[in-house]
């Protein structure tokens, strides 16, 4: 597998284990631990990056205002140091 494909795969595990807390579907831990498995692949800021990216763009999670977006993410961002 190339590297590229290994980062872009990485970036979309992200993404889904965000949407996934923040949906409820997820628990705190599990989701923290994920998020430290894709950091192998992932940058830190690339993680921040995607945090603010969905807390703001309407296009995740419509039905949820931005505030109420960052609240659902907050304690994920708290455990991450985010």
């Amino acid at each position: 597998m190339s590297s590229d494909f290994v980062r872009q795969w990485g970036l979309k595990w992200v993404e889904g284990t965000i949407l996934g807390f923040a949906k409820g579907r997820l628990e705190l831990n599990r989701a923290v631990g994920m998020l430290r498995r894709a950091l192998d692949v992932v940058k830190e800021g690339e993680l921040r990056a995607i945090f603010a990216n969905i807390e703001s763009n309407p296009i995740y999670l419509p039905s949820m205002t931005p505030e109420k977006k960052k609240a659902k993410v907050k304690p994920l961002r708290e455990a991450l140091g985010c």
